[in-house]
């Protein structure tokens, strides 16, 4: 068994650069919130919003999805594929967000977009992408590059914030922004790896799922990307198998799946993603279903957001989850950084 808070465990995290992005997430929600946006004068007021990216790239557009749900007058979806839906044309407004500037599904996605007419914005650090905007005379927003893309959603998430509080979609508040910096500092200080277990909530959690093939549980309307963005930090950081699903869908499904095979059931860590912000209805549902299952899988863990704003609120658990996925890695003895097979794949498609 690894001992998360032994002095080899903890000289190891320091050279990490995994654990060295994690920490700096505050400093670059600041950043990119401050980015300077280019002239958006010429986007006329649109009648839907498509993000089309991938991986790390589309957790933002994911993230501002559910920010805006209950605010913006217009639909804002994500696609994830080579091709956009049917319904996208001139009133549409289609972000690319390419981390690298070179991901072929997006690129594709963009090139359709023009196509059609639509309005185009584009995000990235370098690649295909900026050279296409360039090419095009359309917005480009600058982000930093040199990271893990998974490790950039600062960069991936605030610009496209700024984005749609400047074109008047959604209002976004700085002192929010502001707010949600400030909660993530302090929570770095109870979950970096100097803090010990007994005090750590990210290493309690992480050690509580060992031995335990992890799911996580998000209810909507908020937290299923959050939950999603649990799943793809602890497939590509800590290189292993994990699951999530949503309330209340869940519960019309999966719900039933506990009691039959219990030499399976046993091998699941739930954990739920709870939030103040639940309905008086969601709440009961959640409860009632821990109590449901929490006789038939290995663990059931419940963490909590934190904070006022949905902002605050799903990063507080955002936070969290990439904690948990540096430690989980630790006691799985995996490289968080590198994500070899994804190279590889990369390398073959483009054979």
């Amino acid at each position: 068994m690894i001992d998360l808070d032994s002095a080899q465990t903890l000289e190891a995290l320091v050279k990490e650069p995994m654990a060295e992005y994690i920490y700096r997430l505050p400093e670059q929600i600041e950043e990119g919130w401050g980015i300077t946006l280019p002239d958006l004068s010429g986007i006329k007021k649109p009648k839907n919003i498509v993000i089309a990216g991938m991986g790390g790239s589309a957790i933002g557009g994911d993230l501002l999805r559910v920010y805006a749900a209950d605010s913006a007058r217009i639909p804002i979806m994500v696609s994830r594929d080579y091709n956009l839906p049917a319904f996208v044309d001139e009133d549409s407004l289609v972000i690319g967000s390419s981390y690298s500037g070179n991901t072929e599904e997006t690129l594709s996605a963009f090139q359709q977009a023009k196509e059609r007419g639509a309005s185009l914005i584009a995000i990235s650090s370098n690649g295909k992408l900026r050279s296409l905007a360039q090419e095009w005379g359309i917005p480009f927003i600058q982000i930093p590059g040199g990271l893990p893309p998974r490790a950039a959603l600062g960069y991936s998430l605030f610009p496209l914030l700024k984005v749609v509080s400047t074109l008047g979609v959604v209002e976004v508040d700085s002192a929010e922004v502001e707010a949600t910096v400030k909660l993530l500092k302090e929570l770095r200080e109870e979950l970096k790896p100097e803090v010990p277990s007994p005090k750590n909530g990210a290493k309690v959690v992480a050690l509580a799922l060992e031995g335990l093939i992890p799911l996580v549980y998000g209810s909507e309307p908020l937290l299923g990307p959050v939950a999603f963005r649990w799943k793809t930090q602890v497939n590509e950081n800590a290189k292993s198998v994990i699951f999530n699903n949503t309330f209340p869908e869940l519960d019309h499904n999966e719900i039933n799946a506990w009691s039959a095979q219990p030499a399976l059931s046993k091998k699941i860590g739930v954990v739920i993603l709870r939030d103040q912000g639940e309905s008086p209805q969601m709440k009961k549902r959640i409860d009632v279903t821990k109590k449901l299952m929490e006789d038939d899988v290995g663990a059931v863990v419940e963490v909590h957001s934190r904070g006022a704003s949905k902002l605050e609120r799903m990063l507080s658990l955002i936070y969290l989850g990439d904690y948990i996925s540096l430690y989980l890695a630790t006691i799985f003895e995996a490289d968080p950084t590198p994500v070899e097979i994804i190279e590889k794949l990369k390398v073959e498609l483009a054979k």
